[in-house]
């Protein structure tokens, strides 16, 4: 058992979560998804994967199809204070291009801190006390092309231009609470635990400059040609902004004239995907469930994204107000690539670099990614940096997506 204010210390110190100097609530900033943090944390344009995470994007839950449970674990301080661990629990619910996020109850956003010693103001045991940081939400997502696929025919021509171009947006509504110091001691207005809300608000644009892997291409004679040892193509590229923990709650504890903001920010980030298809004359003859479970044979992506806080510490008032922070001293740059085989692995690397919290180092990762007849189980690993001289840290997430229309369909052809 440790005390609350050193171990508040540690996990600030630990982490680069925190949108700069001052941010409480630094569950609230944390990107829930392992994949991404083996890419360096760059997840703001990374669309590609089977329901990806909307914890950096809201707009990603338009990509979510039927129903889709992730949980992800890491420590959060290791070396300093190893049994502080944050879990998340979300299930989304997707279909034709619309996807719904909830958490609530026993599937939330956790951060424990632990059990801690309470003590009066002369040093003396009062009693225990468990630590946590704790968040919910609500999340609606939509992805103008997965609905514009739902309303047309392969071959007609708005479905060409859903093949091609995407507009996705996202909403997530947020609840936060924690318990950092015992109210027995804080006996003033809001003891040492608070509450807030706030909203995240994210929009992803995407557009291939070539897919033959969904359909024809426009260049029908060359993907004749090749086909016997690629059986389509795809290069597509897209552009992510969101803007995390939008509200106006500040985070008060002992004192009411002292409050921290929450961990509000700006991402923005790019992204660039290349695949192919397995080869023709092998497509042709595997049984259709198991070549659509080992496509695409090659792909490698790209990302890139630019953190920044949305409050600064204002000088005249003595106080933290919200504002873009336009100093450049707190900005965090990442980027990363991913390979991935046959549809199944990926091996992942990034590189982040948060100076302020003195993190510049490298990450890696990896996955496995089995698709079934529409039903897709993920499990992703990252290895991810801390303070220069901390130990690195090892992420994991579990994801499961059941597409029920999908295996409707299937049932009745």
């Amino acid at each position: 058992m440790r005390s609350i204010c050193l171990l508040a210390f540690l996990a600030c110190l630990a982490s680069s979560a925190i949108a700069g100097s001052g941010a409480g609530a630094i569950i609230q900033a944390f990107n829930t998804d392992a994949a991404t943090e083996g890419m360096g944390s760059a997840a703001v344009a990374a669309w590609w994967h089977a329901a990806p995470d909307p914890s950096s994007n809201p707009s990603m839950l338009g990509y979510h199809r039927g129903v889709s449970y992730h949980h992800f674990r890491s420590q959060l301080a290791v070396g300093l204070a190893d049994d502080i661990v944050i879990t998340s629990d979300r299930l989304v619910l997707g279909h034709a291009g619309f996807g719904l996020s909830l958490q609530g109850g026993p599937l939330n956003t956790y951060l424990d801190m632990g059990e801690q010693t309470a003590t009066d103001e002369e040093g003396n045991l009062t009693g225990t006390f468990e630590s946590y940081e704790k968040s919910e939400g609500l999340g609606l997502g939509f992805s103008t092309a997965s609905f514009l696929r739902f309303l047309g025919p392969e071959s007609s021509t708005i479905n060409l231009v859903s093949r091609h171009l995407d507009v996705a947006a996202g909403v997530m509504r947020k609840s936060y609470e924690d318990a950092l110091a015992s109210d027995d001691f804080l006996q003033d207005r809001t003891g040492g635990s608070t509450k807030a809300t706030m909203t995240d608000y994210g929009v992803l644009l995407q557009g291939s400059l070539y897919n033959s892997m969904d359909g024809p291409g426009y260049l029908p004679d060359l993907d004749r040609a090749l086909y016997p040892v690629i059986s389509g193509w795809r290069i597509t590229g897209a552009y992510g902004r969101s803007w995390l923990n939008w509200g106006d709650d500040m985070l008060v504890y002992p004192e009411a004239d002292q409050a921290d903001p929450m961990p509000r920010e700006y991402r923005k980030g790019t992204s660039l995907r290349f695949e192919i298809g397995l080869p023709g004359v092998l497509k042709d003859i595997l049984p259709p469930l198991l070549a659509e479970a080992l496509s695409p044979l090659v792909a490698f992506s790209k990302s890139w994204e630019e953190r920044w806080p949305g409050y600064v510490w204002d000088e005249d008032s003595e106080e933290y107000i919200y504002e873009e922070d336009t100093s450049g001293q707190y900005n965090e740059d990442s980027g990363g690539q991913e390979l991935t085989i046959l549809g199944v692995y990926s091996q992942r690397e990034g590189h982040n670099t948060a100076l302020y919290g003195d993190i510049n180092d490298d990450t890696e990762g990896w996955g496995l990614h089995l698709n079934l007849a529409g039903i897709h189980a993920r499990y992703d690993h990252a290895t991810v940096p801390q303070a220069t001289g901390l130990p690195t840290v090892d992420r994991e997430s579990w994801t499961l997506m059941v597409d029920v229309m999908e295996i409707m369909k299937r049932r009745r052809n």
